[in-house]
């Protein structure tokens, strides 16, 4: 059976980051911001249900490398 296509996406934007810990956000739509920090790829997949209901109540989720990196985080962007 394969995996759901949540998961699937998910797991692909991990490994194509290339760490090994990564930091979870999930700013509420009451402005409250919720940070996980240094959290392995199998935690993160893990969290997929917890993160999709938050979405579904309009919270933003947002993922990133842990610590220093090379990698830049772009949000909302317009044309």
């Amino acid at each position: 059976m394969s995996a759901p296509v949540t998961e699937t996406v998910v797991l692909a934007q991990l490994r194509a980051m290339g760490c090994n810990f990564f930091d979870i956000g999930v700013l509420q739509q009451n402005g409250r911001m919720l940070l996980r920090e240094r959290w392995t790829a199998p935690r993160a997949l893990a969290a997929v249900p917890w993160l999709k209901h938050e979405n579904a109540r309009g919270a933003h989720i947002f993922l990133r490398p842990h610590g220093e990196h090379a990698l830049s985080l772009l949000d909302d962007l317009t044309a």
